[in-house]
């Protein structure tokens, strides 16, 4: 059997660098080529970011709204002084205290991480029972979507409580 030799072909020939045809007469030049393909879209997605923020925001105000107006209106069955404190963001804390009965400085306890959480269970306990209710419903506020509606309960219903005693805020 004869041997297959391969055969030596000579090199291509060099080519010229390529360079796109010219346009036909009267339209622009081409411009330069882009990264990447341009979008149909292109404010679709910060647009949605943005809607979606703002309905965020606006349910965080309606729920801070619904917060305080029940603040304040358990603070107004409570006979607490100044109950239009509800509205104040931080100063509302003294509101929630003031309706559990209890004395300024246990705002200074909810400052205490570990202790706070305690601390604030036991006002909801002690405003719940101010109220005329079952002191263990308090702890009703531990659960989320529940905690709503018992603070409307609590809020919007017509059973009045013991009310609020000033000397255990003068401590």
């Amino acid at each position: 059997m004869p041997a297959v030799t391969p055969e030596v072909k000579p090199p291509l020939p060099e080519l010229p660098p390529f360079t796109p045809p010219s346009p036909p007469a009267g339209f622009p030049p081409p411009s330069e080529p882009m990264g990447e393909m341009p979008s149909p879209f292109p404010g679709v997605i910060p647009g949605l970011f943005t809607g979606f923020g703002i309905i965020l925001i606006l349910i965080e105000i309606a729920f801070y709204i619904f917060f305080s107006l029940c603040l304040f209106l358990i603070a107004k069955k409570l006979d607490v002084p100044a109950p239009w404190t509800a509205w104040i963001p931080i100063v509302q804390i003294w509101t929630i205290v003031a309706s559990a009965g209890k004395p300024w400085w246990w705002i200074l306890l909810l400052l205490v991480p570990i202790v706070n959480i305690v601390i604030g269970i036991y006002l909801w306990v002690c405003i719940t029972e101010n109220l005329g209710r079952n002191k263990w419903l308090g702890l009703l506020m531990l659960v989320p979507i529940v905690n709503l509606v018992f603070l409307g309960m609590l809020a919007f219903s017509k059973a009045e409580g013991g009310g609020y005693t000033p000397e255990a805020t003068k401590a």
